[in-house]
């Protein structure tokens, strides 16, 4: 399916396969031939237990990680035939990732953390910072864009670190357990923010979970079990 603009933006993924070295010697299969597509604009929940290849799979999809076999591509533009740089690049301008661990830069201020990616790209600092207030302030954090990381709570991260992975209208966006330091106020609104966002731009999203609320909002799930 292609974009309101014409782009073919959908998400192809297509027997993907991953594993792990173990100490033995041996290898743990994490991901097992996963395949699906995913539309421009469309959401997906991903499902599974604890170590069942979630957070693999997303780095995979954002170019993070390379599979043993298999095909990642958003749109036309395969990203398993990319170079490590290449898919840097590419991630930089078309995906945008919210980490579990949320990995914000600890000198940088909240507002700074947000802007972070528009200022990579070329925008100007004052542009870069008006659109990251702007988000803020959709996720309560107004009062708090000046702290630094330290000076936050872990929920109050977590906001920060899903208003940077939308700044830059991706066509992509990837979630990693995006309510799971909220309180259920505070996780409606992350939500919403990545609903209305993804809606906005026609990006597609993938959320990974272990909340059945946020399970039971979408109607499309992955649910990855010994690796497949």
């Amino acid at each position: 399916m292609s974009s309101e603009t014409g782009e073919d933006r959908t998400l192809r993924v297509k027997d993907v396969r991953k594993a792990w070295p173990r100490a033995d010697g041996g290898r743990r299969v994490v991901l097992d031939a996963v395949s699906f597509e995913l539309e421009a604009g469309g959401t997906l929940c991903v499902v599974g237990g604890s170590g069942s290849g979630k957070t693999t799979l997303l780095h995979i999809l954002s170019g993070i990680t390379a599979p043993d076999a298999g095909s990642v591509s958003l749109g036309r533009e395969d990203l398993t035939a990319m170079s490590e740089s290449g898919r840097d690049r590419f991630r930089a301008r078309h995906i945008g990732y919210m980490f579990q661990t949320f990995n914000l830069v600890g000198m940088l201020s909240a507002v700074e953390n947000v802007a972070l990616p528009l200022v990579f790209g070329g925008a100007s600092p004052s542009a870069a910072k008006h659109r990251a207030g702007v988000l803020l302030e959709r996720l309560s954090m107004s009062d708090r864009a000046d702290q630094r990381p330290a000076a936050l709570s872990v929920g109050e991260q977590q906001r920060v670190a899903l208003a940077r992975a939308v700044v830059a209208d991706p066509w992509l966006i990837l979630a990693d357990e995006p309510t799971a330091s909220l309180d259920p106020r505070n996780a409606a609104d992350a939500l919403a923010l990545l609903e209305s966002e993804a809606t906005r731009t026609g990006a597609s999203l993938v959320i990974v979970t272990h909340d059945p609320a946020v399970r039971g909002r979408y109607a499309r799930h992955l649910v990855i079990g010994d690796g497949s």
